[in-house]
């Protein structure tokens, strides 16, 4: 609490008195009572005015530090933009948006000879078989020589895979399950 405050409670406590004693003299004394609250009424006003013009001046000063501080933020900000707009401009230098395109073109053609190169790669080539080896069933007689011989490989993997696991398990040959997988689809 500032000195004017505490002089202002005094100032009233002072007047409150002179009041009641106003109320209840007479005559002279009355006049005097009156004068004494009018000296007390002027004083508080002058001490509620100091007051007032000490907290005006206050507010003021908080308000210009404030200010200085938004001041000084916003000066940092423009200094950041400024240092960021530099940075931005020598980049810009470096690139150039047809130099940019012209490498994504590069790229664009880059990738569609890789499409290219991958899909040579992919071709499945046929073997060409001689007439010959087709004629008198030849062919087909190998071919299915190969395919048992697999199958029954197959199966004897099957069946000591199956044997570990599950005893008295019919065992499916790979024929079989395909045909079997196709019915599933088929439905």
């Amino acid at each position: 609490m500032s000195d004017t405050q505490l002089k202002l409670q005094k100032v009233e406590i002072e007047l409150k008195v002179a009041l009641e004693q106003y109320r209840n003299a007479k005559g002279k004394s009355k006049d005097q009572a009156k004068m004494k609250a009018t000296q007390l009424l002027k004083k508080k006003k002058m001490y509620e005015g100091h007051l007032n013009t000490l907290s005006n001046t206050q507010f003021t000063v908080e308000s210009a530090k404030i200010t200085s501080d938004m001041m000084r933020d916003n000066m940092d900000i423009v200094s950041t933009l400024k240092t960021v707009n530099d940075q931005q401009k020598s980049m810009m230098k470096e690139m150039n948006v047809d130099t940019v395109g012209d490498m994504m073109d590069e790229m664009r053609d880059m990738m569609e000879d890789q499409q290219e190169i991958n899909d040579t790669l992919a071709r499945n080539y046929e073997i060409d078989i001689a007439d010959d080896e087709l004629d008198g069933g030849n062919f087909f007689s190998k071919l299915h020589k190969l395919e048992l011989e697999e199958l029954d490989q197959q199966m004897r993997m099957d069946l000591n895979a199956n044997d570990l696991m599950v005893p008295n398990k019919r065992v499916l040959s790979q024929k079989e399950k395909d045909q079997k997988i196709l019915e599933e689809q088929l439905k």
